[in-house]
């Protein structure tokens, strides 16, 4: 008996279309990965559920081989972030639409109040301060860590920080410039320590030396990067 093909039966869901086998036993075996596989997982999952729950199914791969066909399959990889790509597309115009469908339902209920449409936003007022921001950034700029400095009361806290950051541009581009000149004031020290070394003593000097270099590193942006095969 033959299984209908998904064109005969175009109302079927993702779910309950055919898969083909794929052999779960353990041990090396040649990849088990079909384009077929790879369209049903995508559609699955646009559908609304999990990469859990689509490998929960036992006749799909597990949770670590599919993530492990991304990485071997460029096809299946280039399907998987289309995927994504409409689903955060589509998320990102479902919170549009009602949060315009919200604005027009409270400016109903005002004229039905018989209260005159308010088409602003009422919210925080910002306690942003240039002269705190540049204080601030100076400090940084000295040496200081930035929670040493949220703990001096004159100081901003390290929320109201992060918030300036997230909200004023002036002060982000004043906190990049601070960081960037606080890690050149640590690499002259790192120079310092070497050049001191002889005085201090190689043992203090490397642990200086050590020191710096690891708060250094933790000023340093995070990055990820996939990992390249090597042969």
């Amino acid at each position: 008996m033959s299984y209908p093909s998904d064109d005969e039966v175009p109302w079927r869901p993702a779910k309950d279309r055919w898969v083909p086998a794929m052999d779960h036993t353990g041990g090396w075996k040649e990849s088990a990965y079909r384009p077929r596989i790879g369209e049903i997982i995508c559609a699955r999952i646009e559908c609304g559920e999990s990469v859990r729950q689509v490998c929960a199914d036992p006749d799909m791969p597990s949770y670590a081989t599919v993530f492990q066909w991304l990485k071997m399959h460029e096809d299946f990889d280039a399907r998987y972030q289309a995927m994504r790509d409409r689903m955060r597309t589509y998320a990102a115009e479902q919170a549009v639409r009602r949060r315009a469908e919200g604005r027009l339902g409270r400016a109903r209920m005002r004229k039905v109040d018989g209260r005159p449409p308010r088409d602003w936003v009422s919210g925080r007022r910002s306690t942003y301060s240039l002269k705190a921001a540049q204080a601030f950034c100076d400090r940084l700029a000295d040496g200081e860590s930035g929670m040493s400095i949220s703990a001096d009361p004159a100081m901003p806290s390290a929320k109201c920080v992060y918030r300036w950051l997230r909200n004023e541009a002036e002060f982000r581009e004043m906190y990049q410039q601070a960081r960037a000149s606080q890690q050149r004031r640590l690499e002259f020290e790192m120079h310092w320590a070497c050049d001191l070394a002889e005085v201090t003593g190689r043992a203090v000097a490397e642990r200086k030396i050590a020191a710096l270099a690891g708060r250094i590193g933790r000023l340093r942006a995070r990055t990820w990067r996939l990992a390249v095969e090597t042969r």
